[in-house]
């Protein structure tokens, strides 16, 4: 009789035991060989607290009003360069028919096309698709010098994108391109070809948006896998023995909803060891850092000009490019696929992409949003009313460019050997349209 509910208990635990193990998934075991050919290097530890954040101490101030930035000047190399090249590419680019492939790995809608592909996010998740990336024939210095030679000014290239996958040595986000994927610093090598090339070099970053990378924390509410945690919930120790032993899902996903602290306190500190290490002589910010507290968003963009100015004698020669922006010098409005219908006084920004879809995809390889004729007819066109360029290329996940775009740079770069220099060094005149009815209007690149 007593030992009844001692064999009970064993029995119940054994059944937990069995109902809470995942179902086989062949398709996680497909991927396993390829994933554990690459292990992670071994990161440099988070700094445990992470330290206090402020502003760089310099001549310029974090507040708005401070007469500093009433005397601003924008850098004359943008001023004159008007046209420069974007990049959306890495671990993205693998799977660039979704628009924020790391969110919809986990999205309801979207979640069986992965998992058809890949299994099930408790086993391979996007963490392990980021190993996945690995650029192996990526060549900055061949890329740097066909923009050089096509008549461009700037690269400017992705830091991360919504996924915060940082393309860098990052002390503060370990999963980036040295720990993981390429084990290669990727910015280093675009900093170093457009100083060879003779290009100004920026950087692009789109982390702003990356709350949604907390959804790996979720579960599947019904069927086969209902209840079983994605693989935000592993931790350091189940690393042991596989590729990404010695680094912590949750330095990639989390922490999860609602501790935004240490999400902007991260963001903040990664962001100053980037300018510090790069010096990027562009920050192109998506969005207008309204995700960040009002005073760290203050202190950053003070942060960037105080850090850009004692990289360049005392004076800043870099710019601040930023959405939905009241345009200034100081901080260049960027419209996304738009432009300004009429003149403005101050420089700014319009992106657009060669490719439809911002990262690559199968179809880039037949499909280009422009022709030369049309690069020239947007370049121009945008120019004549205070206008500059940043041209989005959707690179291959090895690194190449596809023939299609390639084909439209060197169009592009054939017309401005004989005609760049009524782009380049130019500024608007007294009358720039027909039509300035509006403000904004969406660009077409077959108007």
């Amino acid at each position: 009789m007593k030992l009844t509910p001692l064999f009970l208990t064993i029995a119940a635990v054994t059944y937990s035991s069995v109902l809470a193990a995942p179902p086989v998934d062949p398709l996680a075991e497909k991927w396993q060989p390829q994933l554990n050919a690459n292990p992670a290097k071994r990161p440099r530890p988070i700094p445990n607290p992470l330290p206090a954040v402020a502003a760089v101490p310099g001549p310029y101030s974090p507040d708005p009003r401070a007469d500093c930035w009433r005397t601003f000047e924008g850098p004359q190399w943008l001023y004159d360069g008007k046209i420069g090249i974007g990049l959306h590419w890495g671990p993205a680019s693998l799977e660039g028919r979704f628009a924020w492939p790391a969110r919809f790995r986990y999205h309801e809608s979207d979640q069986a096309k992965f998992n058809a592909k890949y299994g099930h996010p408790s086993n391979i998740g996007w963490k392990d698709i980021a190993n996945l990336w690995r650029a192996e024939k990526f060549d900055a210095d061949a890329l740097g010098k066909l923009f050089k030679e096509c008549g461009f000014s700037f690269v400017a290239a992705q830091a991360a994108h919504h996924d915060r996958f940082d393309m860098f040595d990052s002390t503060y986000r370990p999963w980036n391109s040295v720990n993981v994927g390429p084990h290669r610093d990727i910015l280093k090598e675009w900093k170093e070809s457009c100083q060879k090339h003779g290009l100004r070099f920026g950087i692009t970053d789109h982390s702003e948006w990356s709350w949604h990378m907390a959804d790996a924390f979720g579960q599947d509410k019904e069927g086969p896998f209902a209840g079983i945690p994605y693989d935000a919930r592993q931790t350091a120790a189940d690393g042991v023995g596989k590729w990404w032993n010695g680094l912590n899902p949750v330095d990639f996903y989390g922490p999860e909803k609602g501790n935004r602290e240490f999400l902007d306190r991260q963001w903040y500190l990664r962001s100053l060891e980037l300018i510090e290490n790069y010096q990027p002589d562009m920050w192109w910010q998506d969005g207008n850092f309204h995700n960040l507290p009002p005073q760290m968003a203050r202190d950053f963009i003070a942060s960037y000009y105080n850090l850009n100015a004692k990289q360049h004698g005392g004076k800043p020669a870099g710019v601040m490019v930023v959405k939905q922006h009241p345009n200034s010098p100081a901080l260049m409005t960027n419209y996304e696929i738009h432009k300004s219908i009429q003149s403005m006084p101050h420089p700014w920004m319009t992106d657009t992409t060669a490719y439809g879809p911002w990262f690559y995809d199968e179809a880039a390889e037949k499909n280009c949003a422009y022709t030369s004729e049309a690069l020239v007819h947007l370049v121009a066109d945008n120019v004549s009313r205070n206008g500059t360029v940043l041209l989005n290329l959707s690179l291959r996940p090895d690194g190449t460019l596809p023939e299609l775009q390639k084909e439209m740079l060197e169009g592009f770069g054939r017309w401005m050997k004989i005609n760049g220099e009524s782009i380049q060094g130019t500024r608007p005149w007294l009358v720039w349209c027909d039509h300035a009815y509006s403000t904004v209007a969406p660009l077409d690149p077959s108007a």
